[in-house]
């Protein structure tokens, strides 16, 4: 509350004084009770509901996803949540929001560490859930769209995302700091095909009608195929680098084949364009390249790993089998 008060200050101040430019101010609000009106969830499913299916299975796999990573993430701060009840108010949060015609999942808070540093505890969340269920049932929410400016509020997640970003490389062995960094990729592309969306909508064009041009100059092609299904390629390339660096080729390779089935349903690297934008590919065979370059690399991984075995039956053979097991041991696994 404090930095958001500052910051509304601040950027009031600023723009006042000519040093910002003046942000456009959000329709005016309109301040009442409103109740929330169910909906015929049902009904809506039979007409409207099957033809999004592509689109609501993946979303709720993310939102799944996600969530377990929360809590893996709470845990290495020190905080063990139990998985099912968790997910389980997950679920039902979901479904009740549904029935009023929500269209968002509930999710778990991402940033435990930072909230945790703040203080935060078990009543943050019910005061939280307070606050936004008043804003929701009085208009608040437009009043506040209109009195704080949208950096401010970015400026909390900037921190949030700095400390989660800390957390990920800090709560790792030194060794595996490479395999968070390759897990950032697919996010990071994501992001930049965002960017550059959002400045073509700005100019009226799309990215359809500008391929060539932004191919040559950014690899479009290949910031739609990383940033499609993002969250699921980077969970795979952070695990197999992980494995690769602590020389777990067969495990690695689990992780590639398992890659390998993902592109070949669309879930990852399936994204294409059209004149409404990207598009997810969602089918068999819908990315074969990558599936075919996952698979070959869990062929690589495989080879490895028996190389690896071998070399471990020659030192078992050897006369001074001890010794060279004991240098073997000591090597770092990141060589």
């Amino acid at each position: 509350m404090a930095a958001i008060a500052v910051g509304v200050v601040l950027a009031t101040l600023f723009q006042r004084l000519g040093w910002a430019h003046a942000v456009a101010l959000a329709a005016p609000p309109h301040l009442g009770f409103t109740p929330p009106v169910p909906v015929a969830l049902g009904r809506l499913l039979a007409t409207h509901g099957w033809a999004y299916l592509s689109v609501i299975l993946p979303i709720a796999a993310l939102g799944v996803l996600s969530s377990i990573q929360i809590l893996e993430s709470a845990e290495v701060a020190g905080d063990i949540y139990p998985t099912r009840p968790s997910l389980l108010m997950n679920g039902i949060g979901t479904l009740c929001a549904a029935c009023f015609g929500s269209a968002f999942t509930t999710s778990l808070y991402i940033g435990h560490p930072a909230w945790k540093g703040l203080g935060a505890r078990t009543g943050y969340s019910a005061l939280n859930g307070v606050a936004i269920m008043l804003l929701c049932l009085t208009g608040g929410m437009s009043l506040v769209v209109r009195l704080v400016p949208m950096p401010v509020a970015f400026g909390i997640l900037v921190w949030v995302g700095l400390i989660m970003m800390a957390q990920a490389f800090g709560s790792v062995p030194r060794r595996q700091a490479p395999a968070v960094a390759l897990g950032l990729v697919p996010g990071l592309a994501a992001w930049t095909l965002l960017q550059v969306q959002s400045a073509l909508a700005a100019t009226g064009a799309t990215l359809a009608s500008a391929p060539a041009r932004l191919e040559a100059a950014i690899h479009l092609s290949g910031l739609v195929t990383l940033a499609q299904g993002s969250l699921f390629s980077a969970m795979l390339l952070g695990a197999c680098a992980t494995l690769v660096i602590e020389r777990q080729f067969a495990r690695a390779a689990g992780w590639a084949a398992a890659a390998s089935v993902l592109s070949c349903l669309g879930v990852i690297h399936a994204g294409r364009i059209t004149p409404e934008g990207v598009v997810n590919s969602f089918g068999w065979l819908a990315a074969p390249r990558f599936a075919l370059a996952y698979l070959a690399f869990a062929g690589v991984l495989l080879a490895c790993h028996l190389a690896e075995r071998s070399r471990w039956r020659v030192s078992d053979a050897s006369p001074g089998a001890d010794r060279d097991m004991a240098a073997v041991l000591a090597q770092d696994p990141a060589e």
